[in-house]
């Protein structure tokens, strides 16, 4: 199946650059880690001259699993030469690609295989806490033994978060990542103060910690977790470059821009085309509260 929303947005760029689109459609490639390949990381990279430079220089763009484990991207036209590598060493040329395919990649080499079902990516997994006694320095979030990324918050000490207007820590995780044993400390490294969650977070937690335990409780109001069943009929367009858009703004409150570690990045104002040409490279989230309070998280990424 075409990609709809990626082509909507691509022509729409086109458009607003003066250029024709009268001869594009949209080819959407997806690829897949066999198991016996230990990939932490997937880009692409189009290395045609005559091709769309749509992913960069070497090692290209960085892609982002969904919840079932395929990495995918949407090219305006035919794509040309495109190679899959990890950005160490490891690279792999795929076939030419003139429709939509998909690939498993595996340590032998690559392959053509049948296309999965599409499925809606889960909302993100939330993991928020507070330190209810004590005091640190600084804050972080360590996690060990996750997928495909193992340190899923980065190399010790990990993520540096501050609270919220409620004294609030949150991180979200990144929509097909995994966590593994998280580990709250001092934002120190070495031999600061520290000590695990104990346990393999796989869904939206929250915790009240001191400074040498963390007690899971029930998240309180405004977690930004989204109910079952209460989704809203707001939908935006990805990847980005200079523009995303809302299928509709019916009944929204506010729109709020979140980066993957939990920052609250910018609150724009409440309309079906919204500029984020200003974010940096990478995976964000819009948080999108509707006039009854239900709130809804759409991943998006800035090219």
């Amino acid at each position: 199946m075409k990609s709809f929303k990626s082509t909507i947005l691509k022509v729409f760029i086109l458009l607003t650059m003066g250029l024709s689109v009268q001869s594009l459609s949209a080819v959407t490639v997806r690829v897949k880690l066999a198991s016996d390949l230990n990939w932490s990381r997937v880009y692409i990279y189009n290395y045609l001259d005559d091709a769309p430079a749509e992913c960069g220089s070497w090692p290209g763009t960085q892609l982002v699993a969904n919840a079932d484990g395929w990495y995918s991207y949407t090219f305006i036209g035919e794509p040309g030469g495109v190679i899959f590598n990890n950005n160490d060493g490891a690279q792999f040329d795929a076939p030419e690609i003139s429709e939509d395919v998909c690939f498993e990649i595996a340590s032998a080499g690559i392959s053509s295989v049948t296309c999965p079902a599409n499925t809606p990516d889960p909302d993100p997994v939330v993991i928020r806490w507070k330190q209810i006694s004590g005091a640190w320095p600084a804050m972080a979030i360590y996690a060990w033994g996750g997928a495909p990324v193992g340190e899923t918050f980065g190399g010790w000490p990990g993520e540096i978060v501050t609270t919220d207007a409620d004294g609030w820590y949150q991180v979200t995780v990144p929509t097909g990542q995994t966590v593994g044993h998280v580990i709250f400390n001092d934002g120190v490294g070495g031999d600061g103060s520290q000590f695990d969650a104990d346990e393999v977070t796989t869904a939206t937690a929250c915790y009240e910690i001191t400074t040498t335990s963390a007690t899971p409780v029930t998240c309180p109001p405004k977690t930004g977790i989204v109910s079952p069943g209460k989704k809203q009929n707001a939908l935006f367009t990805n990847p980005a470059t200079s523009v995303i858009t809302l299928a509709s703004v019916k009944d929204i409150r506010s729109i709020t821009i979140i980066g993957t570690n939990g920052e609250r990045i910018a609150q724009p104002a409440v309309e079906k085309e919204m500029n984020v040409q200003y974010l940096p490279t990478g995976v964000y989230f819009l948080e999108i509260q509707s006039a009854d309070g239900n709130v809804q998280y759409m991943k998006f990424i800035k090219k």
